[in-house]
């Protein structure tokens, strides 16, 4: 407060000089320096106890200096070192010089310092800071590291502790030497410096070294707070509603959590297994300071990482206090191929197998020496062991360990009366006494006598023991000490400083009521005298009590301690039995907890075992329990887990509370064993079975869409190994998703390689996200083509170079070898059709999918972008201008993948107008050469095209003359015709369907026909049903002739014999088509409409149909060709097979 005191009086002093000076005008220099030594001056310089703030400008613009008498106590720049407590005050000049134009004058100020009035904080090392109490303050000095979200660590060669300062964290770097005025403090279990002061300081110190450990190192505190480790584990990020914690876990599945303030860059590593370094934090945390680029993904532990996790991680039990053999295990189960071998120093005291020996009256000490071994992996820890006979220590009774002093060692045989959360009472039919473990008491129940040996302290005015060296179970169910009924405000009356009760078990009535924030049960009498339900108290009793907020009852509890700042006695419940009595309506209570025990049961269960249904309620009620199926879950809660089926049971509890008996159900649906598995890896999967039903996860890495083949997606894991996935329909699923499946292995053939895949798969979960896509390392294609049957499904970038391209597919090979690719440029890129020979394409993206006709198939392609010449080449190549016309183009005027425009002309518009339409010389004219150009605009700039292509003249052409789908037969058939007077090479013609939709270009339907054909005679392709001609024979009713047997030109092929009315049939010359049945690329749903001048005497379904005679030739327009079709009254009338009757002569 003097301080900024001085600071208002000089601000004060200069600011009313400034405003009432005149001007400079005929002052000389000593003037002028008088006037500016009239505003020097120091402010409660009587009694100075903190640094001075020295004037050092002055009016007229002078410079003001200053010397003192004495630099030790009050330096030249104002800096106070006050006398030492017990010391004189001392008093120190201050001399103030101006100098002005070569004139100096000076000012000398007297300033008395005040010694200090308190000792100063002792002056300690790191390691004697360990030693202190809490709240004991120090002076300390060390160097700055690791930086957190509340301050840093400091270290001084003795040992490192946190600061805790968020006030002064950015006021010091890392390397800083600083002096701390601080007081000792804690963070879970981590001693650490809250501030009251520090400064900049200096020194000779140095960061401490990194060193190499496991998550076991930081979890058993190996090793001294603020410690930098690096270690090798397992992220998991667990999200608890708003909360987010992350753990990690190593080797040998030692878990230890990370600080909450530091989690935004390691939790993106969830589920990975990375080399990091983490801070020694405190007891129960670890921090991470880095960045991403300071974690590294490893695919999985190495023999060191397993060997450095067991050797933090090995535990052969307390060896301070051995009382008889050790464990001393050599392997641990489920590690392959890790060994321990155990070596001792005194063999006379412990063995290598664990063997103790002990001398009557003596303690012995020896050193084990355990090494642990993996592969060309090893690591040693010791043990220092002291075996203790038993027998030389005094048994005390428990009024002997109360009366005894913190420290002593002490030994007491008595009987468990009740347990907590971290220890439990002891009675020996006198006195009672706690025992504190730090934890849940493990092989003690209450009933049990047991000794135990450790020493006596004080927590809280209530004397236990603590430290435990040894602890044995002597006996079993052994009569408890009868609880003293009392009241609370009997309770009350006890000094909580003497008083006895400590331990004692007591029974006692109130009504219940919850305290403070964190809702604890309280036990109240009608003064509004508390008791605290100690939450360490068994958590079912508490859960029970808080179910009866505002009934009285009656409970048996140990006396745990006193509270001072709530005022409440504490007590400590140990089973729901002790809850002896419930006032209220039988009813409601009935009501309150049918419903909750009901509550508590899981409405899913995921594996077999005990469901550990709630049957007691202590005094206040009778529970009894009954199932629906007992296959499932029996009347006791236990479940019975089938192995590919869900199975459900209703349970029914029956309630009893006093006179009232209720009954509450519950369906309870038992997942079974492959419903609740963990999911698969890609990897695990492809080694399982064939018609192995299994659940795998993996990212979506590419979906297949094939009309020609199989349609599914790839999912692969980590490694990047993938798994193709027969799904019948994936609406939704997309690249990046991760999904869960589940469906049978199986293997299919391609080309003579194995490929496995999931068949039938359903999809159980599909969790969208950008999750990664991994891409195998290897670019070169040579060696992916050549081992493309163990990387289907797995993705690449390689360099292509483009060869050549067909109706459907571009192919590509490796810019330095022959290894072929091919791609269906229609969905991965229109413009690879039209590259160039030899085009080499950079970065190409794919996923290998089969092999396919001696190539390598790719999907999921990313090519670079095309060039506007490219996209232009496309939008004029997608017309396929014949060089002979023979029925309208298809001159399309927008692209349909790239933003570019096409405007389309021809030289004689009549004959090729600019949409197309094409209107062909009659019959016996001459063909027509017409000139089609068009300009395509891409981006603004025009790019021209154009070719002469030749009209031809109508003439005598094949077409189909017969057409036969038969009503429930097999026969099936199309007949054609030959109207010229050559004889034809059938050789030259092909029939191609278009089944259910499918463009003529893009099917594999092919049927190439062979031989020759006569002026004037048909040739008829159907399939193997005709010839069999069964139809009829069979059938009484139908007196239509057979098909013919002889006598005519007949072929067999799949291609016309599986047609149905619904798919498209194109009679072709070359790649012109001259007929066709049906539209390419369209889907009627079942059948098309035909007939003779019209569309309605019938359809192509169940049908046998016969070209009328006045056609002449065949037509590529559907809506032309639909009505010259005479629709037969008997789709098994056979008569007009094998000849054609046409009004055309025979050219």
């Amino acid at each position: 407060m003097k301080k900024v005191l001085t600071f208002a009086l000089l601000f004060l002093a200069v600011f009313s000089l400034s405003a009432c000076k005149k001007d400079d005008g005929g002052l000389t220099a000593t003037q002028k320096i008088e006037e500016a030594l009239l505003v020097v001056n120091i402010s409660g310089r009587d009694e100075v106890v903190a640094d001075l703030d020295l004037i050092l400008t002055s009016t007229h613009d002078t410079t003001v200096t200053w010397s003192s008498s004495d630099t030790d106590v009050i330096s030249n720049d104002g800096t106070v070192t006050r006398p030492a407590f017990g010391e004189n005050n001392v008093t120190v000049t201050l001399t103030a010089s101006i100098t002005l134009d070569g004139t100096t004058l000076t000012k000398e100020i007297e300033v008395r310092v005040m010694a200090m009035t308190v000792a100063p904080p002792p002056v300690k090392t790191v390691s004697e800071i360990y030693g202190l109490d809490n709240e004991d303050t120090f002076d300390v000095t060390g160097i700055v590291y690791s930086h957190s979200h509340y301050g840093f660590f400091i270290s001084d060669g003795t040992g490192s502790i946190f600061v805790f300062g968020p006030d002064y964290k950015e006021d010091f770097a890392e390397g800083s030497i600083v002096n701390i005025l601080g007081e000792k403090d804690a963070y879970h279990g981590a001693p650490q410096i809250s501030v009251i002061s520090m400064k900049e300081a200096t020194g000779e110190f140095t960061v401490p070294t990194v060193i190499n450990g496991s998550v076991g190192t930081l979890k058993n505190n190996l090793v001294d707070f603020g410690t930098k480790v690096v270690l090798t584990g397992t992220i998991e990020k667990v999200v608890d509603g708003t909360f987010t914690d992350v753990f990690i876990t190593d080797a040998a599945g030692t878990v230890f959590k990370l600080y909450y303030k530091h989690l935004d860059v390691i939790s993106t590593f969830d589920g990975k297994t990375v080399t990091l370094e983490l801070v020694h934090y405190s007891k129960e945390e670890a921090l991470f300071l880095g960045e991403a680029t300071d974690v590294t993904e490893i695919t999985a532990f190495t023999d060191a990482h397993i060997v450095a996790a067991y050797k933090d991680g090995l535990s052969i039990g307390s060896v301070d206090f051995v009382t008889g053999n050790l464990d001393l295990f050599t392997s641990i189960e489920g590690v392959d191929g890790l060994t321990i071998a155990w070596a001792t120093s005194d063999a006379l005291v412990v063995e290598t197998d664990g063997t103790v020996h002990g001398v009557n009256g003596q303690d012995l000490t020896a050193t084990l020496t355990a090494t642990i071994t993996k592969g060309d992996s090893s690591a040693t820890v010791t043990f220092d062991v002291t075996v203790v006979d038993l027998a030389a220590i005094t048994t005390n009774t428990v009024a002997e360990v109360n009366a005894a002093t913190d420290g002593d060692f002490v030994k007491v045989l008595a009987t468990v009366t009740g347990i907590f959360g971290k220890g439990y009472f002891l009675n020996d039919g006198t006195d009672d006494v706690q025992v504190y473990l730090g934890s849940y008491p493990t092989g003690i129940e209450i009933g049990d006598q047991v000794t135990v040996i450790g020493y006596r302290s004080t927590n809280y005015s209530v004397p236990q023991i603590s430290d435990v060296a040894f602890t044995n179970v002597e006996s079993s169910d052994n009569t408890l000490p009868v609880a003293t009924d009392t009241t609370i405000a009997n309770l009350f009356t006890e000094v909580a400083a003497t008083t006895d009760m400590y331990g004692q078990l007591i029974t006692f009535t109130g009504t219940v009521g919850l305290f403070g924030s964190y809702n604890n049960v309280i036990i109240s009498d009608a003064n509004d005298n508390d008791v605290m339900v100690y939450f360490r108290s068994d958590s079912f009793s508490q859960t029970v009590l808080k179910m009866f907020v505002g009934k009285d009852v009656t409970v048996t509890a140990n006396v745990y301690s006193y509270h001072s700042g709530d005022g409440q006695w504490q007590v400590i419940i140990s089973d729901v039995k002790d809850l002896t009595a419930m006032t209220g309506d039988d009813t409601e209570n009935a009501d309150i907890i049918g419903n909750y025990i009901i509550g508590e049961v899981a409405a899913n269960v995921t594996e077999p075992g005990d469901l550990e249904l709630i049957t007691t309620m202590g005094s206040f009620a009778t529970i009894t329990w009954a199932s629906s199926d007992a296959a499932v879950i029996t009347d006791a809660g236990m479940v019975m887990q089938h192995a590919t089926d869900d199975k459900t049971a209703t349970l029914t509890a029956t309630v009893v509370v006093g006179a009232v008996t209720k009954t509450y159900t519950v369906d309870v649906n038992v997942v079974s064993e492959l419903n609740a598995s963990t999911p698969a890896t890609v990897s695990d999967a492809i080694l399982l079975d064939d018609t192995v039903t299994t659940k795998v996860v993996g990212v979506v890495v590419a979906i297949q869409d094939d009309p020609n083949g199989w349609s599914g997606f790839f999912i692969q894991d980590s490694t990047g190994k993938a798994l193709f996935v027969d799904l019948g329909t994936y609406t939704g699923v997309e690249v990046g998703d991760e999904v869960v499946l589940q469906g049978e292995l199986d293997t299919m053939d391609s080309w003579g390689d194995d490929t496995r895949y999931i068949k039938d798969a359903e999809l159980i979960s599909d969790n969208d996200g950008a999750n990664a896509v991994v891409v195998n390392a290897e670019t070169d294609p040579a060696v992916i083509a050549a081992g493309y049957a163990d990387l289907e499904g797995q993705k690449f970038v390689a360099d292509l170079t483009f060869v050549s391209a067909d109706a459907a597919y571009a192919y590509f090979q490796g810019v330095t070898d022959g290894a072929m690719f091919k791609l269906n440029h229609a969905v991965y890129g229109p413009y690879t059709q039209f590259l160039t020979a030899g085009n080499i394409l950079a970065g190409v993206e794919f996923v290998v999918y089969d092999m396919d006709y001696d190539n390598v198939r790719v999907v999921a392609v990313t090519l670079p972008a095309p060039t506007d010449q490219q996209i232009a080449d496309t939008l004029y190549g997608a017309a396929m201008l014949p060089n002979d016309v023979y029925g309208n183009l298809v001159l399309a005027t927008t692209h349909t993948d790239y933003t570019a425009t096409a405007v389309w002309t021809t030289n004689n518009l009549p004959v090729v107008a600019a949409d197309g339409t094409v209107v062909r010389p009659a019959l016996n004219q001459p063909d027509v050469d017409v000139l089609v150009s068009v300009v395509v605009t891409v981006n603004s700039v025009d790019y021209n095209y154009s070719k002469t292509v030749t009209v031809k003249a109508y003439v005598p052409e094949l077409f189909f003359s017969e057409y036969a789908e038969a009503d429930g037969g097999n026969c099936k058939y199309v007949e054609v015709y030959n109207p010229t007077s050559e004889v034809v090479q059938l050789s030259n013609y092909k029939i191609i369907k278009g089944g259910n939709g499918k463009e003529f270009a893009a099917s594999s339907d092919i049927y190439e026909m062979e031989g020759t054909l006569a002026p004037g005679a048909v040739v008829v392709v159907g399939n193997s049903g005709c010839i069999n001609a069964t139809d009829d024979a069979q059938d009484p009713l139908v007196s239509s002739p057979l098909f013919p047997t002889t006598g005519i030109a007949w072929y067999e092929t799949t291609v016309v014999g599986y047609v149905n009315g619904d798919d498209a049939l194109g009679l072709f010359k070359g790649d012109a088509l001259v007929d066709t049945i049906g539209l390419s690329g369209e889907d009627p749903g079942s059948k098309w409409d035909v007939g003779n001048g019209n569309t309605t005497d019938g359809t192509t379904a169940n049908v046998i149909l016969v070209r009328v005679s006045t056609v002449v030739y065949g037509t590529t327009d559907w809506t032309v060709g639909a009505e010259q079709w005479i629709v037969s009254a008997n789709d098994r009338d056979y008569s007009t097979v094998g000849s054609h009757t046409s009004d055309l002569p025979v050219a």
